[in-house]
Formats: C-alpha cells, sequence, structure tokens
C-alpha cells in the first residue's frame, strides 16, 4: 500500500480536523456565490463522498455538507449515505430521500 492511497488518506484526515462550516456558511445566500466548484470533483469520488458523509455526521448544521450529501444522493449513492449512520439521517431531506427511494422500491419487489 502507499503512494496515492496514502496521500488522500492524509488529506482526508487533515480536511477532518480543520474544517470549518463558519467559512462556507454564506455560500447560498444572496452574492455568496453557491457551491464551491470543486464540490462536484469531491462528491464524484468514493473517498471524497467518504469525507462529506463524516464531516456532515460532525457539523449537523453546516447547509454546504447537507446541499453536498443531498448531491450524493441524487447522483444514485444512497446505499452509501445509509451505511453512513444514523448521523446522516437528522437531515429531514436525507431521511426524506431515503425513506422516497425505499418506498418506490417496494412494487418492484412485490412483483
Amino acid at each position: 500500500m502507499g503512494g496515492a492511497e496514502d496521500e488522500a488518506a492524509i488529506l482526508r484526515s487533515l480536511a477532518r480536523s480543520r474544517f470549518d462550516p463558519a467559512l462556507f456558511s454564506g455560500v447560498f445566500t444572496r452574492g455568496g456565490g453557491g457551491p464551491p466548484p470543486w464540490l462536484d470533483g469531491l462528491i464524484s469520488d468514493p473517498g471524497g463522498r467518504a469525507l462529506v458523509y463524516a464531516l456532515s455526521s460532525e457539523h449537523r448544521g453546516c447547509l454546504l455538507l447537507s446541499y453536498a450529501v443531498r448531491r450524493a444522493l441524487a447522483a444514485g449513492h444512497g446505499g452509501e449515505v445509509a451505511a453512513a449512520g444514523p448521523a446522516l439521517a437528522a437531515h429531514y431531506s436525507v431521511l426524506h430521500a431515503l425513506l422516497g427511494a425505499r418506498l418506490a422500491a417496494v412494487p418492484a419487489a412485490a412483483g
């Protein structure tokens, strides 16, 4: 093991230890600019999504992280979100999306 995997793990650890939700508090306000351009790349990577889930569990009030989790759900990663633990279900929109996906699967399972 080594190389890129170690570097990615170190960067994720650094991001978790230094993440400050206050730095992103205004991204969805008028003139806030919206989500940062690097967010899509983070969500498209399995390690990046794991980081988002971990940070979201630690910083439940961060709108950017809630948005990122919803984007991961919309991209079809509901299983990952569900496996990330009950802390993510505290976000109503995440719980709602997970329940909607489970209910949508019921007719398919019955037939």
